[in-house]
């Protein structure tokens, strides 16, 4: 889409639909396989739904990339408190 913005009316259409449909899946498949953006990369067409799935996987790079920059102090205190625990189970499950 042009400029990353959906006009409504597109998104009514069975084109806009498909496009919606395929940028969810993208961004899904993108949360799951990192790899996801070079593996779809070969993929040739061009369809609202690849268009879609190539956004999608597009948008979660990018908000995977500003969510530490936008977090709040407080939450980014917890994630480290949360994985500091995780490395101490690590450590204790090796002595067994």
């Amino acid at each position: 889409m042009a400029d990353n913005e959906l006009d409504n009316d597109f998104l009514v259409t069975p084109e806009g639909r498909l496009y919606l449909h395929g940028f969810n899946e993208g961004f899904l498949l993108a949360s799951v396989i990192p790899e996801a953006r070079k593996a779809l990369g070969n993929f040739k067409g061009d369809n609202p739904r690849l268009e879609g799935i190539r956004d999608g996987i597009l948008e979660f790079e990018k908000e995977k990339i500003m969510e530490p920059l936008l977090s709040p102090d407080w939450l980014k205190r917890d994630q480290t408190r949360i994985e500091q625990r995780g490395r101490e189970k690590d450590i204790g499950m090796d002595k067994e």
